[in-house]
């Protein structure tokens, strides 16, 4: 085997140093590790990937985001951290183009627990966020997310990773080599018979190749430490990559984006023709839920208990409207295969089939603003208006104005010189107007196809169909109750022709409470972009089956705590062709909690790893193992992971093999946190068949912790994939004795 000498790798640091002060650029420059391999078959053997926690950070200004709750928000503004918090995330999830843009600009992203489970997989392949929970420090976090670097083959035999900048020291450079070095070899197939040649260099400085020394025999020795080797065989090449060049000046260092976070109500625009902002009301010092208020759990298709009479009398406008405001523009539905479905797509099931509705809306003009309408209900005229937003799947701000409702009333009179109902202004052209039919002429010209429902279009028998719809409610949302004025509108996700939606907009109009309706009407686009941000769907289908399996354990009455896996199906894949895969992510609960983990340590971890009952070798007793290869692969297999200080990371032999290279631990860092981290981790990994499997919790977790490990595992593995969940089969969960149960 063969090596490279310390002296000659920091010979190689030096020069490349020295080249870069010569030029004397105005800018810090990268220094960058380049690997070229050999004897492998990119189509054939495995494609190796993995990740690893460097000494010193390579690249300082890396740019890093939080997607954080409001505690994360107010850490990260604190160390000047880039962050977005949930309504900006909401706004960014209706803009695919401004996802790619987020995406594009930050190196990685971290993320609240609270807002990992809503994150979409828009952001790309290796963009996944880490998880920062609030037990841990945000600016550790950060540190050690630009401290971690991934190596990952592709389909040629090259690759290349930031190792450091040239204002390190060139010690610390040297450590960071060795370190990136040692880790790669641990996945290699072969160890060193896999690598062809090693070259280091700065941004815009030429690559060095260290010249090669040879030995046979490897020494766990403080005072030679093995850093890296070469192949007898290797051959002087040219440089095979060319320098990621991750240039970042002082100027693109300093520009900050803006961060309001304001919500889209609070943006209208403010022409005289047009909007009505709550923001001109003196709002209330402040609004909370009322004391011990638990939102209620979702159940679609469920009456809760007293409300049977009023579901019952507003859905009358069903028959008497012949459906009109329940379907969308051009509505069709067809019934298909589940594996044709993903599971975050929406759809409906029927006898063991799936119900996929469509519409003809994304052919159909989008306003840029909220149009703004004044109306109440109760209203046959304003009913009709209503029915025209739902079958357009409009964003529309609503102003109620009940009888002797002191608010918008009076705001009416002053912009249309009447009090008549529904007035309607659209800021996105100007235009104001009165009378119903001119406004569904409007709309159907401007936002849809111009053509307006049969339903609609009936003249007197239109408004009399549209009185009887209500005539079950007895005036329900016509009147006035006193009320505080919120400082912005409430945002609500309901369609027309829903009963259950009917009842609560009676109750907004009735409070004279301003509302930001989101259409959803049946065959809407927004189903779709609603069961994403909160998942009610899938949940409970996950919950279900979650539920199933650990009733099945219980039966059974088993003497040991079964683990509960995830077994996952792929489609649409050539592991001959296509990228293979690799990724880690941590889990908010650790799923194996009996999870063997050594410390190979110096003193220090040692009298540490002692006190919290965590097995550990010294420095020791790693001469001795590497002394036996038998030995050595014995400890692999006894233990699921490695952890190592930074002074024993640099002797710890390859033999200890793929996937099994020691995480680093520093002494700034807890021992304890980093055994549970190490413990909450899991790996997804594609070989040579379309299907894998991980240990996502056990039976003696609650049913919630197993899903919320289940719900982040199946987004980080979409992320991963090269068509989303286009590539996904199939999803099955089971415990280690128990029959699979699918989810999927």
């Amino acid at each position: 085997m063969s090596k490279l000498q310390t002296e000659a790798l920091k010979e190689a640091i030096s020069q490349v140093v020295a080249d870069c002060k010569e030029k004397n650029r105005k800018f810090t420059e990268t220094v960058e590790l380049q690997i070229g391999l050999k004897n492998y078959d990119p189509q054939k053997d495995k494609r190796f990937s993995g990740s690893v926690k460097l000494p010193h950070i390579p690249r300082p200004k890396m740019k890093v985001c939080m997607l954080g709750d409001a505690q994360h928000v107010e850490e990260a503004e604190k160390i000047g951290l880039d962050y977005m918090d949930v309504e900006a995330l909401k706004k960014m999830n209706k803009n695919k183009k401004l996802v790619k843009k987020l995406a594009k600009k930050y190196h990685a992203f971290l993320a609240s627990e609270a807002i990992i489970k809503q994150i979409p997989r828009l952001l790309g392949p290796g963009k996944f966020p880490t998880l920062v929970t609030h037990q841990e420090s945000l600016e550790s976090k950060v540190n050690e997310t630009k401290a971690t670097v991934k190596f990952q083959l592709k389909k040629v035999l090259c690759m290349g990773v930031a190792v450091g900048n040239l204002s390190m020291e060139e010690k610390q450079i040297q450590q960071n080599i060795q370190m990136s070095v040692n880790f790669l070899v641990s996945l290699l197939k072969k160890n060193w018979q896999n690598v062809r040649c090693l070259y280091i260099k700065s941004t815009m400085g030429k690559p060095y190749r260290p010249p090669i020394f040879f030995s046979f025999s490897f020494v766990a020795s403080s005072s030679i430490p093995p850093v890296c080797a070469m192949a007898a065989t290797a051959l002087h090449l040219p440089p095979l990559l060319l320098a990621r060049r991750l240039r970042f000046s002082s100027a693109a260092a300093s520009t900050s984006t803006s961060r309001r976070t304001t919500r889209l109500s609070a943006q209208l625009d403010d022409t005289a023709a047009a909007s009505t902002s709550t923001s001109d009301k003196p709002a209330a010092a402040s609004f909370a839920p009322p004391p011990d208020f638990k939102p209620p759990e979702p159940k679609t298709f469920e009456v809760k208990p007293g409300q049977s009479d009023d579901i019952a009398t507003a859905s009358l406008a069903i028959p008497f409207r012949l459906g009109t405001g329940v379907f969308a523009l051009g509505y069709s539905v067809s019934l298909v295969s589940p594996d044709e479905v993903a599971p975050d797509e929406y759809a409906l099931d029927f006898q063991g089939r799936k119900v996929k509705e469509s519409s003809k809306i994304g052919q159909c003009p989008r306003p840029e603003k909220p149009i703004e309408i004044y109306e109440f209900e109760g209203c046959p005229f304003c009913r009709k208006v209503r029915e025209m937003v739902a079958v357009l799947d409009l964003d529309v701000l609503f102003y109620p104005c009940p009888k002797n409702g002191p608010t918008f009333r009076p705001k009416v009179l002053e912009m249309g010189g009447k009090q008549q109902f529904p007035y309607m202004v659209d800021p996105n052209t100007g235009v104001a107007m009165y009378e119903s039919d001119a406004i569904i002429k409007y709309l159907a010209d401007k936002y849809g196809d111009g053509t307006v429902p049969i339903m609609l279009s009936l003249g007197i028998l239109t408004t009399i169909t549209a009185g009887l719809a209500m005539s079950g409610r007895s005036g329900k949302g016509s009147k006035y109750t006193p009320a505080k004025l919120p400082p912005e509108p409430i945002e609500l996700w309901a369609y027309e022709g829903s009963p259950f939606c009917k009842i609560v907009r009676e109750t907004l109009v009735e409070l004279e409470l301003p509302h930001l309706l989101h259409s959803c009407a049946r065959g809407s686009p927004r189903r779709q972009e609603f069961l994403k941000k909160y998942g009610i769907f899938q949940s409970e289908v996950l919950k279900e089956a979650i539920s199933q399996v650990v009733g099945e354990s219980k039966e059974k009455g088993r003497k040991f705590t079964e683990t509960v896996e995830l077994q996952i199906g792929l489609k649409n894949y050539d592991p001959q062709k296509d990228k293979r895969f690799s990724g880690s992510v941590k889990l908010p609960h650790i799923p194996r909690p009996k999870m063997k983990v050594c410390m190979l340590g110096d003193a220090q971890h040692v009298e540490e790893a002692e006190k919290i009952g965590l097995d550990y070798m010294d420095v020791e007793a790693l001469k001795k193992m590497n002394k036996n290869k038998k030995l050595v692969k014995k400890l692999a297999k006894k233990y699921h992971a490695f952890l190592a200080s930074e002074a024993i990371i640099k002797q710890i032999p390859r033999l200890l093999g793929p996937g099994k290279f020691p995480t680093l631990v520093t002494h700034q860092e807890s021992l304890e946190s980093k055994v549970n981290e190490t413990k909450a981790t899991v790996k997804f990994q594609l070989k040579k068949v379309l299907c894998m499997g991980v240990a996502v919790g056990n039976l003696s977790m609650e049913e919630k912790q197993i899903q919320q490990n289940i719900q982040m595992s199946v987004n980080f593995l979409v992320s991963l994939l090269k068509k989303n969940w286009q590539n996904v089969r199939c999803l099955y969960i089971k415990s280690t004795m128990g029959k699979p149960t699918r989810v999927f």
